[in-house]
């Protein structure tokens, strides 16, 4: 019941010759080349040339001048994929647990005939998933690749390989101590300062120390030992380099030089 055939192809024809009883029910099988081409067998083996319509011609071979016609379409042969190629926004690489990303194929030749692509996750040492339209959701950490496939039976396929990290964990508090809890020290003289950092399992830990100079001066060391300078308050302050925005401070009083 084939109404059309990609070209190169072939397709067998048969014809029902009545009455059944007739002395010659043999038919001569011919093409009629319109718009499209294609060509017969003696057999009724058709095989499709150039796109467009024919028409299939069956003649009694009798001499009664008896015919049957049946047209059939033509069509070009589908542009298969060739190469695919996968981008997340922003060209990210790496994506924390319960964060999502966007992918998006690009799909050559451009006049493929189908362009549509199926989306997965090869889960490795991470876990993910992705939707039809290419987001995915990152799971566990550790490692997956994204894949997109064609959907044109042509096997092509491209992989990007995503890191999936554990969520960041901010500072909500930075508390500073002064060694002995001292809250004056005389100039010239040293103090060493430390940071409880909360929470305790905060992912990234590291402080800038600096001094802010009231009425006094002082600086500090990247390890927050403490230079005091000339008399008068000093704020010695400890900030998240985690991008919270959270500082902690401490005043400190500087004192004459004894002696």
């Amino acid at each position: 019941g084939v109404t059309s055939l990609e070209s190169g192809s072939t397709l067998q024809f048969s014809a029902e010759v009545l009455p059944v009883d007739a002395s010659d029910p043999g038919v001569t099988w011919s093409v009629i080349n319109d718009v499209g081409s294609a060509s017969i067998t003696a057999g009724g083996l058709l095989t499709a040339g150039n796109p467009g319509l024919v028409i299939v011609l069956a003649t009694a071979a009798d001499g009664s001048g008896v015919t049957d016609t049946f047209p059939l379409d033509i069509i070009p042969p589908p542009i298969l994929v060739e190469s695919i190629t996968i981008s997340s926004a922003g060209g990210v690489t790496s994506l924390e647990s319960g964060s999502t990303l966007q992918f998006s194929a690009q799909v050559l030749p451009e006049d493929a005939t189908n362009k549509s692509i199926d989306w997965s996750v090869s889960n490795g040492t991470g876990t993910a998933n992705i939707t039809g339209g290419g987001l995915l959701t990152a799971g566990n950490p550790g490692t997956v690749q994204v894949i997109a496939s064609a959907m044109d039976g042509s096997g092509t396929s491209d992989a990007f390989s995503v890191s999936i990290t554990a969520p960041q964990v901010p500072i909500t508090n930075i508390v500073l101590e002064a060694a002995g809890g001292i809250t004056e020290v005389q100039s010239g003289q040293t103090v060493q300062f430390s940071a409880n950092i909360i929470p305790q399992n905060a992912s990234n830990q590291n402080l800038q120390w600096s001094v802010s100079n009231i009425s006094g001066t002082a600086n500090i060391s990247t390890q927050g030992l403490l230079y005091a300078g000339n008399p008068g308050e000093v704020e010695v302050l400890a900030s998240a380099q985690d991008g919270s925005g959270i500082t902690g401070s401490y005043m400190l009083v500087s004192g004459e030089k004894i002696g």
